[in-house]
């Protein structure tokens, strides 16, 4: 039989023989808290500890969002791209490098290549093939 827990207006709050006072759950593990159970600082971070556990896809790591030379990669990969000889290949390879290596602005490095993009791939693949072929020679 399990032991009673001495917190019991606070679920998973431990105190360890130093008098040291944790938070323990299998989604958190074990999280150090402030030693005063009623202070503001003891209330905030259990609060914040009891809601990772409540909706754990906070917990979740962020997904990197794609960037143009990511999308230019993946067009790489298609079928359509397959299907283009040499020629058209290289010219397209070389127009999405002139865009993908431009800086966004003087005062940056920043290359377009790296903006993250918001737009679907759905939406933002279409465009940017018809954006490409329409810079090629007729």
């Amino acid at each position: 039989m399990g032991r009673k827990p001495k917190f019991k207006d606070y679920p998973g709050v431990r105190e360890l023989k130093g008098g040291k006072l944790v938070f323990r759950h299998p989604l958190v593990g074990q999280r150090s808290l402030p030693f005063e159970i009623g202070s503001d600082e003891f209330a905030a971070a259990y609060e914040t500890l009891r809601l990772l556990v409540a909706n754990p896809t906070h917990n979740k790591a962020v997904v990197k969002k794609p960037t143009f030379t990511d999308a230019f990669i993946e067009w790489k990969k298609s079928d359509e791209w397959a299907k283009y000889d040499a020629d058209t290949k290289s010219g397209h390879q070389r127009h999405a490098e002139v865009f993908l290596e431009a800086r966004i602005s003087a005062v940056t490095m920043a290359t377009f290549g790296e903006v993250e993009i918001a737009t679907p791939e759905e939406e933002i693949l279409p465009l940017l093939r018809s954006q490409v072929a329409s810079h090629s020679p007729p």
